[in-house]
């Protein structure tokens, strides 16, 4: 009895939505990667050798006998921690990070992604060895854990590194869901530091802004005299109590739009009074639903796109579910012709060329530029779930999936997409 036409649609179960998603997701960073970089990092630090910013001798919170973990990793993880608390409820799917450095925060949050639920990264930063450095990092460092990120169950995240000043403001972070900016505001002049929270307060507005900076009593931990900030390049340090008037002066500017906490991290033993070494505000929206952006304000172009680079969350399961419903398309094509070689060749496999399969996946261009397609990887890490029904082999130069095949054409492709539509993440 002949099939009824391919339908597309009714290979399709409860992870239809979660393989449309993917699809729209990846297309949508495959335009993003794509656009051309405003400049060329590695012309322009050709000449200049890269030291990494925690090597600063200088910098008193590099001692380790005072914080275990680093102080560094210990505010990374607090703003980690604040973003797995509040982003669900706050919908968080794009993330700036004002004063980025060496994109350290990024780091630690890239083993988190696929919880925190975000769909973008947004990094700035003025100074383009520090972000060149980042990048750099972070993709070896992703390439290390790559195998094991591409079989979460997430979306897909892009980060994208700019150079430009945080004091001004840029239509690409101006619709950020959270800001966040951890020992920056203390490098520049007070009353820039004030500026810089109230625009993202009263212009970006986002559903979240954490904020942190040193506290200075705590400087005594370090061997400091009173006045002596922790680092050369600050500009001021406050006290707790100077810390909480700057903020009652950011309130009085935003009114009611925000509600705020203070918070501590970083303790060590005998200076427990002083509650911590770096203190936080975490400015939280108290309406979910913020107004939309201006088209002006969200065209401004004030930063310079320097790299990007993508966490391929959910890819391996994108891949799986993709060729699958391709391989089954195939065969209902060439339903006839795949018919007759069954009938007149004895033999129990049914061998399809990867090739014709992969022209029907029509996948991003993205992930084939990049070579993220891995066939063969991905159906061996899922041939226990297939039953041993389907595999890939090479003959000659050329690769092709075989597949067991039943009792009857027909019986494949209804354990194939039996497979596809029981196919649990």
């Amino acid at each position: 009895m002949a099939l009824p036409p391919w339908k597309p649609e009714r290979n399709y179960n409860y992870q239809e939505n979660l393989m449309k998603n993917l699809k729209e997701a990846y297309e949508e960073i495959d335009a993003k990667v794509h656009r051309e970089l405003d400049v060329d990092l590695e012309e322009m630090l050709k000449n200049i050798s890269l030291v990494h910013s925690w090597l600063n001798l200088d910098d008193k919170e590099n001692n380790k006998r005072l914080f275990t973990p680093p102080l560094q990793r210990q505010r990374a993880d607090f703003v980690r921690d604040i973003l797995l608390q509040w982003g669900r409820a706050y919908n968080i799917k794009k993330l700036a990070v004002m004063g980025c450095g060496q994109l350290y925060l990024e780091w630690v949050l890239m083993y988190k992604m696929d919880e925190l639920g975000l769909r973008c990264v947004c990094s700035v930063d003025k100074k383009a060895s520090s972000i060149r450095e980042g990048i750099k990092d972070n993709k070896y460092n992703y390439n290390r854990v790559m195998s094991v990120l591409q079989k979460r169950v997430a979306m897909p995240c892009v980060i994208e590194a700019y150079l430009g000043s945080i004091l001004e403001l840029d239509g690409r972070v101006a619709d950020a869901d959270a800001v966040v900016s951890t020992e920056v505001i203390e490098h520049m002049p007070i009353e820039d530091a004030t500026k810089f929270c109230l625009m993202v307060l009263t212009q970006i507005q986002p559903k979240m802004f954490v904020v942190s900076t040193p506290n200075a009593e705590y400087n005594t931990a370090f061997g400091l005299e009173l006045g002596k900030f922790r680092h050369t390049d600050h500009k001021f340090e406050f006290d707790r109590q100077q810390f909480q008037d700057w903020i009652d002066e950011l309130m009085e500017e935003v009114g009611e739009l925000y509600e705020y906490e203070i918070r501590f991290v970083g303790q060590t033993d005998g200076y427990e009074e002083l509650q911590g070494a770096t203190q936080f505000v975490i400015f939280r929206f108290t309406d979910i639903y913020s107004a939309p952006k201006s088209e002006e304000l969200l065209n401004m172009r004030n930063y310079k796109l320097a790299g990007h680079y993508v966490i391929y969350h959910g890819l391996r399961h994108f891949e799986f579910h993709t060729v699958l419903s391709a391989i089954i398309q195939y065969i209902h094509c060439n339903y006839d012709e795949i018919r007759m070689q069954s009938e007149n060749v004895s033999s129990s496999l049914i061998v399809v060329p990867c090739e014709a399969v992969l022209k029907l996946c029509n996948f991003p261009a993205l992930l084939l530029e990049q070579n993220k397609i891995n066939i063969y990887q991905t159906f061996r890490w899922k041939s226990e779930l297939m039953w041993g029904l389907v595999g890939v082999t090479r003959i000659c130069a050329d690769m092709y999936f075989v597949m067991s095949r039943a009792d009857s054409v027909e019986e494949t492709i209804h354990m194939l997409t039996t497979i596809q539509q029981r196919f649990s993440f």
